[in-house]
């Protein structure tokens, strides 16, 4: 999730300031299955964002014999339109039942922003099949004043949807140009879904309180979408975890696998897998 721009209704009225239909390249978009026999990780994308931002962490993981599963949760990756009718429940079900299909008896999950919220609710409901999460940007506390406000106000959000059903996004927040420039933008979603977005906040957060695997949280040093210190009470709250490791990424913005530091963000998440899943998770 990027920086909010509310797009007045009357624009939304008139047509075309709001590209409700305009697709993006669901090649670029797509799941991604990645081959491995060293273990099983799941990697899970944020909010509205899709797998094409976490695609080269996958990579990583796959070289060092780790297989992937990097799903496209529902709404996501293809127009703003899909976005209407896809709500929290639909995001967990379908890591609920990603997770269920993979193989082995414990796999390693990672997610990027609202994906690590969602890596957490896995390892809360699921403590006997996840050995470890890998969150990285996580979104528990947003920059932005505006959401905040609106997330301590949730009454005047069925107001607020009403006037300005759709929140314009101008850009991926990322410090590379060349992966800014390829990377594949939504440029509006329904403001209707910031409901959603704080319910799988509420749930991580009272997940996170109930987490016994070992945790590894990143964070990137120049991210303009979420708030660092949402994630440095995060590890506060996981007083259950045997281990949390808190590493911050220097020279980053908020899509830490495609940003300039990507390769240690890489070797952070491969290592941490590596050690968490250990050689009982060889099939």
């Amino acid at each position: 999730m990027e920086s909010l721009h509310t797009a007045p209704a009357a624009r939304v009225a008139r047509g075309g300031a709001v590209p409700t239909d305009v697709r993006l390249d669901e090649e670029k978009t797509a799941p991604f299955e990645l081959p491995g026999d060293r273990g099983v990780c799941l990697v899970i994308h944020g909010f509205t964002g899709t797998p094409w931002d976490v695609r080269p962490l996958g990579e990583a993981l796959s070289r060092a014999g780790i297989a992937v599963h990097g799903p496209r949760l529902p709404g996501h990756g293809t127009t703003p339109a899909a976005m209407l009718d896809a709500r929290a429940p639909d995001w967990l079900l379908a890591c609920d039942d990603a997770l269920a299909r993979l193989p082995g008896r414990r796999v390693a999950v990672a997610g990027l922003s609202m994906g690590a919220l969602l890596a957490l609710v896995l390892a809360a409901r699921h403590p006997g099949r996840v050995a470890g999460v890998a969150a990285l940007a996580p979104a528990v506390r947003f920059r932005d004043r505006t959401l905040n406000s609106l997330r301590a106000v949730r009454a005047a959000v069925p107001l607020l949807e009403w006037l300005r059903p759709w929140v314009l996004k101008d850009a991926t927040d990322l410090l590379d140009e060349g992966a800014r420039a390829e990377a594949p933008v939504l440029r509006a979603w329904p403001s209707a879904r910031l409901r959603d977005l704080w319910e799988i906040q509420d749930l991580a957060w009272g997940s996170a309180a109930r987490v016994t695997c070992p945790v590894l949280v990143l964070v990137a040093a120049q991210d303009h979408v979420v708030d660092e210190a949402g994630a440095a009470s995060l590890v506060r709250r996981l007083e259950k975890s045997p281990s949390v490791r808190y590493v911050r990424i220097e020279d980053s913005a908020h899509i830490l696998p495609r940003d300039r530091n990507r390769e240690l963000v890489a070797a952070e998440v491969t290592g941490f897998v590596e050690r968490t899943l250990g050689p009982a998770a060889v099939r």
